[in-house]
């Protein structure tokens, strides 16, 4: 997962229903780049 490609970002934004700066705050809170590192942050941060 790549923080600049815009259609990786758009991508969770529509699966996760995030915004951009969610995801993208997400790939440097968890210093990673694994999608389902990144989707698991996002799920529980949703909580």
């Amino acid at each position: 997962m790549s923080g600049s490609e815009n259609y990786e970002i758009q991508y969770f934004m529509k699966k996760l229903r995030v915004g951009s700066q969610a995801v993208t705050g997400a790939i440097r809170a968890i210093r990673t780049n694994d999608r389902r590192a990144l989707e698991a942050y996002l799920k529980n941060k949703q909580k």
